[in-house]
């Protein structure tokens, strides 16, 4: 059990970190606003005012946690589209209408700058941010120098980023995307499976490619709380990836159930409602910068 693991203490200190969070919530906004929203950045991010819109883009920041010792281990940038005194709208409303390469590889550099600026003010050298970029983006050996270069360019270490694979997208040439990621962990880079279970993710990616890490879908995690079936999949997943030495993180933990199973079941890290939902930079570093010191 979880409680034997890490005790009492750890789990009040989860608790008390959500509590913190909740106060610096904004007001939520109505399923019609959210929709205005939406449909103004849609007309303006394919023609003259793209780049006015992409600016709109902001980078939210959820932590991530070590399971074992309830020490955090970074967070993940998330893409929301900013509302005025409001919560950011999550892709779910806008992701659709970036339908190109070119759309999405602009809102790969959005999201890249926006992660490598946290971490230049983090200033932590064992603090991760994982950035997410989409399987067709990320088959260029091009796309991988550009990131290698951004990265020099901040003077920041490689070590310190993750970089996220989605599985939304379908990836034509799956050895350009080997290339790529064989490259970003020569120099020195984490890469990650993102959203295992769903989507295009395929055990021909584990094997083939150099992957270091994987992302549990939270769709997995809620199934192992709900059924027995559920469970023995996640707990044969889990098994599977520790075998191929990757570190495994588990998202979506929103219940103390959830937590107490990715822990017997073995997941390295945590990530989820939990503990706390995706903030700003500002409200990130408000709520956990004790936790990020030394």
């Amino acid at each position: 059990m979880f409680k034997m693991l890490v005790g009492h203490s750890v789990k009040e200190w989860f608790r008390l970190k959500s509590c913190e969070q909740r106060t610096v919530n904004k007001q939520k906004i109505s399923n019609g606003e959210s929709c205005t929203y939406a449909g103004l950045f849609a007309g303006a991010v394919g023609g003259a005012q793209s780049e006015k819109a992409f600016k709109q883009i902001i980078a939210y920041f959820q932590p991530q946690y070590v399971i074992d010792t309830g020490a955090i281990y970074g967070s993940e940038a998330l893409a929301r589209l900013r509302c005025v005194e409001s919560e950011g709208l999550g892709p779910a409303y806008w992701m659709s209408y970036l339908n190109t390469v070119e759309l999405r590889s602009k809102l790969w550099g959005r999201m890249l700058d926006q992660a490598l600026d946290f971490l230049r003010y983090v200033n932590n050298p064992h603090f991760c941010v994982s950035v997410n970029a989409s399987a067709d983006i990320a088959s260029s050996i091009g796309w991988a120098e550009d990131l290698v270069c951004r990265v020099l360019e901040y003077q920041l270490d490689p070590h310190s980023i993750t970089v996220e694979i989605t599985e939304d997208i379908s990836c034509l040439d799956e050895s350009k995307l080997a290339e790529s990621i064989k490259y970003l962990r020569l120099c020195g880079f984490s890469c990650a499976i993102d959203d295992f279970g769903t989507g295009y993710s395929s055990l021909h990616r584990l094997a083939s490619m150099e992957f270091n890490s994987l992302k549990i879908d939270q769709k997995l995690v809620h199934q192992a709380r709900k059924c027995s079936k559920g469970k023995k999949i996640l707990s044969h997943t889990v098994d599977m990836a520790r075998d191929l030495g990757f570190i495994v993180i588990a998202e979506g933990v929103e219940t103390e159930e959830d937590l107490e199973n990715v822990t017997i079941l073995g997941c390295d890290v945590a990530q989820g409602f939990y503990f706390s939902k995706p903030v700003t930079a500002e409200n990130f570093i408000c709520n956990f910068s004790s936790s990020m010191d030394g």
